[in-house]
């Protein structure tokens, strides 16, 4: 893979590049920057002014756009006409006519196109479902992401760049069950808390059929939690910094029964890194699992977005 990234997010700078430098297919790295303007960082191959520069002179064959959400399906779109395969943060979209739009333009140009919600990508989410369903998928899986009251300037407190807690967490809310359970839900619920016309909280509660439920609570109007549980009749497993933990954070899982409490370790893992590791492997093997496994996870988004 060569790649190119449009956009000098935070993101790319804590997360993103320094993944991407460890994977060894990953031959060349580009950025398309408006504010990047000199290149200091040895990692990159090429250093592009403005986007446009970027799609037309890059040789990337595949571009990771990171930009406000409310340009992240014109920058795919644009991606997908220069003929190279895309992956997007979250959301990918924000209104529901643009799945359908960028995901046939992704399969009539034989291009892959993938979403970066990599929490599951984390060892310790494969540990936390083997714990957590050894007596059974029967049960409520509890989820909770919040964070302390944004500052007016931040980008995710923008109406007009799409911001707002469902376009930051909503991914997270209509993927945890799908992912834990492998099914889709069967109802979704959403109650949104709005301040100016911003959503700055969401509670969603789904149900998977045969007693599996999902409850979750996101926003930016809470004191900082971070983690998922699940409980049934004879236990309750939990899994603390689920979403979005650094690299070298140790991470560990409890289970505790009436009769007692057991800690797994599970240690340091590099969620983007394994993210691209697969995303690359599945390209080579086919592109269109790719894309199929986009319009899955995005149809579920779709039921938060309603």
């Amino acid at each position: 893979m060569k790649l190119l990234i449009i956009g000098n997010s935070d993101l790319v700078n804590r997360k993103i590049l320094p993944a991407a430098t460890k994977v060894s297919k990953i031959k060349s790295i580009d950025i398309a920057s408006k504010s990047l303007k000199t290149n200091n960082n040895q990692n990159l191959n090429h250093l592009y002014k403005n986007y446009k520069s970027g799609l037309t002179r890059s040789e990337a064959d595949t571009v990771y756009v990171s930009l406000p959400n409310s340009m992240h399906y014109e920058y795919s779109i644009k991606a997908l006409n220069h003929g190279k395969n895309v992956i997007v943060d979250k959301p990918a979209i924000i209104e529901p006519w643009q799945l359908e739009k960028v995901y046939s333009l992704a399969k009539k140009n034989n291009l892959a196109i993938s979403m970066s919600c990599v929490f599951n990508y984390h060892k310790a989410w494969k540990k936390f479902k083997q714990i957590s369903l050894t007596e059974g998928q029967q049960g409520t899986l509890l989820a909770s992401f919040t964070i302390p009251k944004l500052p007016i300037n931040n980008i995710r407190m923008s109406n007009k760049l799409s911001g707002g807690a469902i376009n930051d967490m909503g991914i997270y809310a209509s993927s945890l069950g799908y992912l834990f359970w492998g099914k889709k839900a069967k109802s979704v619920k959403v109650n949104t808390f709005k301040e100016k016309k911003l959503v700055v909280g969401f509670t969603v509660s789904s149900n998977f059929g045969n007693g599996k439920d999902f409850i979750g609570h996101f926003g930016f109007d809470k004191i900082y939690t971070n983690k998922v549980q699940f409980s049934n009749s004879n236990s309750i497993s939990e899994y603390k910094r689920v979403f979005s933990p650094p690299a070298d954070f140790k991470t560990s899982i409890t289970k505790r029964t009436n009769s007692d409490t057991k800690e797994y370790l599970v240690g340091k893992d590099d969620s983007f890194k394994n993210f691209f590791v697969r995303l690359i492997n599945e390209m080579e093997a086919s592109k269109a699992s790719v894309r199929n496994e986009f319009n899955e996870l995005n149809s579920e988004y779709l039921k938060i977005l309603k």
